[in-house]
């Protein structure tokens, strides 16, 4: 695997794992507002209708009493105020009675009904005995708002509102149980899905934990180590170990630079052998010079001997002459030696500089001076004055 892939599989584990945590966080976050929205809106919708529809049976009894005192009152005193007094709460009352027959469900339409029943022959009992208190006859009037036919609609009448609240009274009771309940079926729920959502959270982050632990060792492993390795074998290779061979078998970019690494190692380990046999041989040649030195001198003190015995010139001369021989082989051999040397300088596919002790060139080889074309021999050039 390329080390790009590597590195591209590590980091994207981490947002791998970030969206997985918040997958299962969102899928709890939405358990517990399902619930928050559907069930206790639902028992609180339960607890508000009840509430209201008491809250209209209360208002209904009480424009009830109103109508009533005010046309009792009106009849036993003639005083208009209870007229107009009337006349104000009755639409009221008719207006709350349409409401809650309206707002309620089948039973609870049926009790009101049987209120507005009752309601509409009260009224209409209520209107004749204030037009008998309009005529003057106002005691005829209180004979009609006290009638066993009067006080029966308004037992009617009560009994309507008695039915209703004892039955939203049993209603509400339960709703109030069941919308506790619910509360606290909710919360308990709630209590257990953040428990739940607490553990998945620590177990995702858990094992995100161990599995970028696990990536980064095989990174470092696949990455670090061969490196490292390479790092050594350079220090060996700089002091002069070139049996040097890298064991990594990667079709990556690591194996790559090894394989390459090892093949130049190869390559320096030759070179420097082919620099070792020239070295030998440079060294052969200088014991081949100081030879020849030798041979020189020894002939110079044969000739000067030679001068001074002109009476073995004949000997002296054949000497010289055999010596001569000698020489002119020794020559050719030094010829063909140095012709050999030159011609492995020359043509070996490494640069070669020969330099004194104070540091000037004497001599470039073919590679060498196309390598340095800037070098001038003729000039006494130092070997730091090119570099």
């Amino acid at each position: 695997m390329r080390i790009g892939k590597k590195l591209v599989l590590g980091f994207l584990m981490i947002p791998i794992l970030v969206s997985l945590v918040g997958y299962i966080s969102f899928a709890q976050l939405n358990k517990i507002t399902e619930s928050y929205n559907k069930e206790i809106p639902a028992s609180i919708e339960a607890i508000r209708q009840t509430s209201h529809l008491d809250n209209l049976a209360q208002l209904i009894r009480y424009y009830d009493e109103v109508l009533t005192q005010s046309a009792r009152n009106y009849a036993f005193t003639q005083d208009k105020q209870w007229k107009i007094r009337y006349r104000n709460a009755e639409p009221k009352l008719d207006e709350i009675i349409k409401q809650a027959v309206s707002d309620g469900d089948e039973k609870d339409r049926e009790f009101f009904l049987s209120v507005n029943k009752a309601n509409l022959v009260l009224v209409e009992m209520e209107h004749a005995a204030i037009k008998t208190v309009d005529a003057g006859r106002a005691t005829k009037a209180v004979e009609i708002l006290q009638s066993d036919k009067y006080w029966n609609q308004k037992k009617v009448y009560e009994q309507g509102l008695r039915d209703y609240l004892e039955r939203r009274g049993i209603e509400y009771d339960e709703s109030l149980f069941a919308s506790t309940e619910v509360i606290r079926l909710v919360t308990e729920e709630t209590r257990k899905l953040v428990k739940t959502d607490k553990l998945l959270l620590l177990a995702v982050i858990l094992i995100g934990f161990i599995v970028s632990a696990l990536l980064g060792v095989f990174i470092s492993r696949s990455i670090s180590k061969p490196l490292s390795q390479l790092c050594d074998a350079t220090i060996d290779i700089g002091k002069g170990e070139l049996d040097v061979n890298l064991q990594y078998k990667s079709n990556d970019e690591i194996g790559t630079l090894i394989s390459s690494f090892n093949a130049m190692a190869l390559n320096l380990k030759e070179v420097t052998a082919s620099r070792d046999e020239l070295e030998q041989q440079v060294s052969q040649r200088k014991q081949a010079d100081e030879k020849l030195r030798a041979a020189n001198t020894k002939l110079e003190s044969q000739v000067a001997q030679l001068a001074q015995a002109r009476l073995a010139a004949l000997n002296m001369m054949e000497d010289t002459r055999l010596a001569e021989e000698k020489l002119n082989t020794i020559n050719l051999q030094l010829r063909d030696s140095e012709e050999k040397y030159r011609g492995v300088v020359e043509n070996i596919g490494v640069g070669i500089t020969v330099i004194d002790p104070e540091l000037k060139i004497l001599s470039l080889n073919k590679q060498m001076k196309e390598w340095l074309p800037g070098a001038d021999l003729s000039k006494n050039t130092y070997c730091y004055e090119i570099l």
